[in-house]
C-alpha cells in the first residue's frame, strides 16, 4: 500500500514549548484594548441617548396636550420663575 508522507513540521510549536510570558502580555494587552473599546462605546451610547432625550423633550413641550403642562407653567409663573 502506498502512502504519501510529509516532512514538513508544524509551524506552531507544541504547548510545552510555548513562551508563557509573551502569551500573558498579549492577554493583558487584549484586556486593555477591550476596556478602551468599551469605554468609547459607552460614550457613544451616552451621546445617542442624550440626542434621543432631547427630541423627546422637544416633543413634550411642543405637543398641545401634555401631562400637567399647563399646570406646571402656571405654577412656575406664580413662583416668578421663567
Amino acid at each position: 500500500m502506498l502512502r504519501f508522507m510529509r516532512n514538513i513540521t508544524a509551524k506552531v510549536p507544541s504547548h510545552n514549548t510555548m513562551p508563557c510570558r509573551i502569551i500573558l502580555l498579549i492577554e493583558l494587552l487584549n484586556v486593555l484594548l477591550n476596556v478602551v473599546l468599551l469605554h468609547g462605546l459607552r460614550g457613544t451610547i451616552h451621546c445617542i441617548l442624550l440626542h434621543v432625550l432631547r427630541h423627546i423633550s422637544v416633543l413634550y413641550y411642543c405637543l398641545p396636550v401634555s401631562h400637567d403642562g399647563c399646570e406646571y407653567e402656571e405654577r412656575e409663573k406664580a413662583k416668578g420663575i421663567h
